[in-house]
C-alpha cells in the first residue's frame, strides 16, 4: 500500500510540473520529492527580476518525469516477483478430505459380518475375501503375517490340525475415518474346537480387535491391517 501511495503522489507532482507554465518558488527552493523517499532534489528556476520568473525548461521536466516513472515501474515489477505467501493461497495443493459417510459405515459393518459368517461356515475363501492382497495380520506374541496366502497358512496350517469356530460374537465399538481410509475397533468372544493327532479340545477367548481398512480400486472396502489382544475370560 505504501508503494502505491508513493506512486500516486509522485504522478500528481509530475503532472503539476508538466502543466505549470511558471514556477513561483523563491530562489533555491526545493521540491518535496526527497521527503517522499525517492532521494531526488529538484532545484526550481530562480527569478531573474522582480515580478518576472524564468520559464522552466520543458525538456528537463520531461526527462525527470521519465526517470521517476521508470523507477516506479521497475519497483512494481520487482515487487510482483516476490512470493506473496501471506496473501496468496495455493489452492491447487489443497485436497479436501471427506469424512466417512453413513453408507461407508454400513459397508464396513457388512464386510465384518461377512468375515464372521465365513468363520462360522468354515469358508476359507469368504474369510480371506475381506482382506487386501497385501494385508498384514499382527497377532499377539507373534510376528507380522503379510499377504492373503500367508494369512491362510496361519489360520489353516498344513500340519494335519483342524480348527472349527463354534461361536463368534463381535461387537463393533467404533468406526471412523475418511471415504478412503478408515478403522474399526471391536470386542469379540470366540469358542472353537481344535483337533490334531486324534486329540480334540475346546477353547474360548475374548479379545479387542483393531482393523484398518481402505477403499479398493473397485470401490469396495478391504482390510489392510488387523491386530488383536487377548482379554482374560
Amino acid at each position: 500500500m505504501d508503494s502505491i501511495f508513493r506512486r500516486q503522489v509522485c504522478e500528481k507532482e509530475i503532472l503539476a510540473l508538466q502543466n505549470s507554465r511558471h514556477v513561483g518558488i523563491a530562489t533555491g527552493a526545493k521540491s518535496n520529492f526527497k521527503t517522499m523517499g525517492f532521494g531526488l532534489e529538484l532545484q526550481h528556476p530562480v527569478a531573474t527580476a522582480p515580478g518576472t520568473v524564468k520559464r522552466a525548461a520543458p525538456t528537463m521536466l520531461k526527462l525527470v518525469a521519465s526517470i521517476i516513472l521508470l523507477s516506479l515501474v521497475t519497483g512494481a515489477l520487482a515487487a510482483q516477483k516476490q512470493p506473496a505467501t501471506k496473501r496468496v493461497r495455493d489452492n491447487s495443493r489443497i485436497t479436501r478430505v471427506k469424512k466417512l459417510s453413513a453408507a461407508d459405515r454400513a459397508a464396513i459393518r457388512a464386510l465384518d459380518e461377512r468375515f464372521v459368517k465365513g468363520w462360522l461356515k468354515d469358508d476359507v475363501s469368504q474369510v480371506l475375501s475381506v482382506f487386501a492382497a497385501d494385508a498384514v495380520l499382527l497377532p499377539p506374541g507373534s510376528g507380522p503375517v503379510q499377504g492373503t496366502e500367508a494369512i491362510r497358512k496361519y489360520w489353516w496350517p498344513d500340519d494335519g490340525s483342524k480348527t472349527v469356530i463354534t461361536s463368534f460374537v463381535r461387537h463393533i465399538d467404533e468406526i471412523d475415518g475418511t471415504t478412503r481410509l478408515a478403522f474399526m475397533r471391536s470386542t469379540a468372544a470366540l469358542s472353537w474346537t481344535y483337533e490334531k493327532n486324534g486329540q480334540k479340545s475346546s477353547q474360548t477367548s475374548k479379545s479387542i480387535d483393531l482393523l484398518v481398512l481402505a477403499r479398493a480400486s473397485d470401490g469396495q472396502w478391504r482390510v489392510l491391517r488387523q491386530m488383536w489382544n487377548t482379554l482374560p475370560n
